[in-house]
Parts: structure tokens; sequence; C-alpha cells
């Protein structure tokens, strides 16, 4: 239940339910809303400007509970590449947890690219190489810094990156 509810958070989840439930907070809103009704925006539209949601760190927290759980419950089974075989591929193999706040500083960084915040080539490559250093595991960010070595034919950091971009969006 828990992996399902993990794949049903990433499909669904996108910045204005942060808003609507955080306000102009907009740190993992709807996962931690607090016991303030003040800080909630029930005027929040959807779907707002797609703003990435804030819930690849909760979503990381479930992952190691189901491989706390897994792992303390079960005969691990190892696929070829060292997975375990009932447990997601992301966050590592479900190794790692993703903090509030790294999520929320990738976020922004990415968002600072996309909406042209920053327009400057060097800029913009320096916000996506910090962004997928806070968070390595959402595949966006990798896909407009491939995009980015492209149209300055660096195309050895391109497929790289590209390939990181790849690898992620399958998980």
């Amino acid at each position: 239940l828990l992996v399902f509810s993990m794949a049903d958070i990433a499909d669904q989840h996108f910045g204005w339910q942060d808003r609507l439930f955080s306000g102009d907070a907009m740190v993992n809103g709807m996962y931690s809303p607090g016991n303030n009704p003040a800080k909630h925006e029930s005027t929040a539209l959807w779907p707002g400007l797609s703003q990435p949601g804030l819930w690849m760190s909760y979503a990381s927290s479930l992952g190691a509970i189901v491989r706390a759980f897994k792992s303390s419950n079960t005969v691990e089974t190892q696929l070829h590449d060292g997975r375990l075989a009932d447990l997601p591929p992301v966050f590592d193999n479900c190794t790692k947890i993703l903090s509030e706040t790294d999520e929320a500083k990738a976020r922004d960084l990415y968002w600072s690219v996309v909406t042209n915040e920053l327009r400057e080539t060097d800029e913009v490559i320096d916000a996506l190489e910090q962004c997928v250093k806070f968070n390595p595991w959402a595949f966006e960010p990798y896909v407009v810094l491939a995009q980015k070595y492209l149209h300055m034919n660096d195309f050895e950091n391109g497929k790289r990156t590209a390939g990181r971009a790849l690898e992620l969006q399958l998980q």
C-alpha cells in the first residue's frame, strides 16, 4: 500500500496543492499542513502555475519505511543489478531520504530557470547543477540541463545528463 501511495503521490501532486495547504510558505504543505488553518489558502486555483509540487521528500520517507518493513519481515530477493525485487528503484532503491529543505531549494532553482528568471547560460547551468545536487532524483532538471549542454555543443555532458534523466524517468 505504501508503494502504491508513493506512485499515486508522484503521479498527481503539483504546486497548487502546496499553496492550498500551506499558502505562501510552500513547504510540503500537503504532507505537513500544521494546525493553523490561516496558513491554508482555500482560494488556490487548479492547476495554478504548474509548479512542481513538494512531494518527493515525503515519498522518499515512505520508501524508507517500505524498505525497513521489507528487510525485517521477509527474505530479500536480489535482482541482477543488486536491487531488492519488491522495492521500487526510486531514491536509490529506497535507501535515501530527501530532506524537505533540499527538495524546496532544488525546486526553487529549477523554477528560476524554467520561468526565465535566470537567462544567462552560465547562471542557468550553475542553477541546474546545484538543483540536481540538492535533489538528484527529479528527472526534469536533468532534461533541461542536458538541453543547455547541447546548446553549448558540450555533447559529452549533454549525453551523460540526458542519460541520467532517462534512467530516472524509467523508474
